[in-house]
């Protein structure tokens, strides 16, 4: 590893193109020269407030992480000749789905895949050998199984049976979900859909002795194209459902559990932190240890049930992990 007592933490904006990538394959090859400065290369999938919002938190936190030794520049277009100009690269953090896959092609000597889906970083591993632990690590948009178990539990106490559908991407969490449903004293109804045509029929074949439908990240499921099918069908059965991201919650989901923008940053400036200042290796993949909790106070009301404040639910939350 290089020599750490200064940092400049470059950060990137706008679409990753295939140049970029050839040019970040170069960087990465040649990082690791004894007494330069340790740089980062941040990595969006679009030009998105969420995605905005994450890197201006990484900024920031890695900045109060280094001090007083780390430089924070931001680089907010990338040109053939800016790419050139550009530093070497020690750490590369990848902001969404599609800039995560994009940079595990490259296979940066070390990298911090953040806002994925674990199903995602199943596909980077099983594409790209070369990119599993120890050269790179994930913070993983999903919330832990048992903390969502826990909402339900929460919210409707009476609960003794929930829906989950699977999809192509998410099969593999089936005996992980059915194991945590068992501590949490629920019993698991669960469907496979290899389509998404096939979520409509699929969960009215589910609702019919269900008490809540726990959405889980998959794209062949919860799609633009589903998730509005879905949230009307189980609304007019009279199926809670529980999403993964406050937006599930916005669209008509009872309620979610999510990790902010802010507190992705955060967290991912800490990884970051830690690996460029102590010269240690990169951590596990990991799930967010951060939350909020989100509730649609007007379907809740709807469906008959009542109705905690945000705050209460996440401090009986944070007590249930302790």
């Amino acid at each position: 590893m290089p020599d750490r007592t200064g940092k400049t933490v470059m950060l990137m904006r706008g679409p990753f193109t295939a140049l970029v990538f050839g040019m970040l394959a170069l960087f990465s090859a040649v990082t690791g020269t004894a007494g330069q400065d340790a740089n980062v290369l941040v990595v969006k999938s679009i030009d998105a407030p969420i995605y905005d919002e994450v890197v201006a938190a990484f900024s920031r936190n890695l900045k109060a992480l280094c001090t007083p030794n780390c430089t924070i520049g931001e680089l907010s277009s990338i040109t053939r000749d800016e790419l050139f100009a550009t530093p070497d690269t020690d750490l590369v953090v990848s902001i969404g789905r599609l800039a995560g896959l994009a940079v595990a092609e490259v296979k940066p000597d070390a990298a911090i895949y953040g806002l994925i889906p674990r199903t995602t970083w199943n596909e980077i591993v099983s594409c790209c050998p070369e990119t599993s632990p120890p050269h790179a690590t994930a913070l993983f948009l999903d919330q832990p199984i048992d903390r969502q178990l826990h909402l339900i539990r929460v919210l409707l106490p009476q609960a003794r049976r929930i829906a989950v559908l699977f999809g192509t991407h998410s099969i593999s969490r089936l005996e992980e979900v059915q194991l945590a449903a068992e501590r949490a004293g629920l019993e698991l109804v669960s469907r496979r859909v290899d389509d998404s045509d096939e979520v409509g029929p699929e969960l009215d074949i589910m609702l019919d002795d269900v008490d809540a439908l726990l959405a889980i990240p998959d794209s062949t499921i919860y799609n633009r194209d589903t998730i509005y099918g879905v949230l009307l069908t189980t609304y007019r059965r009279g199926v809670p459902v529980f999403g993964y991201a406050k937006s599930l919650v916005d669209a008509g989901a009872v309620a979610a559990i999510y990790t902010s923008p802010e507190d992705v940053g955060r967290q991912l400036a800490a990884m970051a932190a830690d690996y460029l200042s102590n010269d240690s290796a990169l951590p596990p993949p990991r799930m967010p240890s951060e939350f909020s909790v989100a509730i649609n106070k007007r379907v809740m009301r709807s469906l008959g049930l009542p109705v905690p404040s945000e705050q209460t639910v996440h401090r009986q939350l944070q007590e249930l992990e302790r």
